[in-house]
């Protein structure tokens, strides 16, 4: 009697077992912007004129950008909604102002910081986060009725954190949002969907690791601009979501990067 209860207790021992490695097999719901908590306060992106007056001035007073520029840009608020983030002091300002301002075009691909030029500085002073990390999964949305912009969804995995704006660790997931994919609801009457990829597109496929920069400035920019506006697109915003950005720095760039983290960021 007492073996067949031992042999009835290891059974369910077994099966109990299973059931766990199976669901710590399973990954979590990533996909899903609810599933992050890393702006719970952050409401839908709102472009003032006052704001996009003030942006605009700030652009032209530090040569980042001309007069005739922004007005020939004038409908794509997203160029000023960039550089949003200066005028309401969420970033470094004084770094901004140390290396950034004041360079003009055609000397911004000349190193600034040891191996580093005006563009990798950007990236460092304007992202949310830059962070050494796999792209882990990846899904197309679909929708058959609905007409939407953003149809590729990446999920990262953080690797190692080189500087955030916000509370990020290793192991962390991060969601990206990128334009293309299943044409769906986009699609006219009569026609076949289509499929489309956005350039530079083999550098985040699913297992790639590299350093990228997080920036939910180029996500929400979507949403003031005009394609969005005009009633076409139907994506929903999300608070947590992110545009990754990656220029494919080298070692040697990697490591001028720490180190200037090291050195401004505390």
């Amino acid at each position: 009697m007492s073996r067949f209860i031992l042999l009835i207790a290891l059974s369910c021992l077994l099966l109990t077992s299973g059931t766990c490695k199976k669901e710590e097999g399973e990954p979590p719901p990533y996909f899903e912007c609810d599933y992050y908590h890393y702006f719970p306060e952050d409401g839908f992106p709102v472009l003032t004129p006052e704001d996009s007056a003030a942006t605009a001035e700030f652009l032209v007073n530090s040569r980042t950008y001309s007069r005739g520029f922004l007005e020939w840009k004038v409908n794509e608020g997203y160029v000023v909604f960039s550089f949003l983030p200066y005028i309401k002091n969420t970033i470094d300002t004084a770094l901004f102002n140390r290396y950034l301002r004041g360079v003009d075009r055609p000397y911004r691909l000349r190193p600034i910081y040891k191996s580093l030029d005006w563009y990798d500085l950007y990236a460092l002073i304007m992202s949310d986060a830059l962070f050494i990390g796999t792209v882990v999964d990846r899904r197309y949305i679909r929708d058959s009725t609905q007409c939407l912009w953003y149809g590729i969804r990446n999920v990262y995995r953080v690797d190692e954190v080189l500087h955030a704006r916000f509370p990020l660790k290793k192991g962390d997931y991060l969601l990206e949002s990128r334009d293309g994919g299943y044409s769906g609801g986009c699609t006219p009457a009569g026609q076949e969907e289509v499929f489309t990829s956005t350039t530079h597109e083999e550098a985040y496929t699913v297992g790639s690791k590299q350093l990228f920069q997080a920036s939910r400035q180029h996500y929400a920019r979507f949403f003031i601009g005009q394609r969005y506006l005009n009633g076409k697109y139907m994506d929903e915003y999300c608070p947590n979501m992110f545009r990754m950005l990656s220029n494919n720095w080298n070692a040697d760039q990697i490591k001028d990067m720490k180190l200037f983290c090291k050195e401004h960021f505390k």
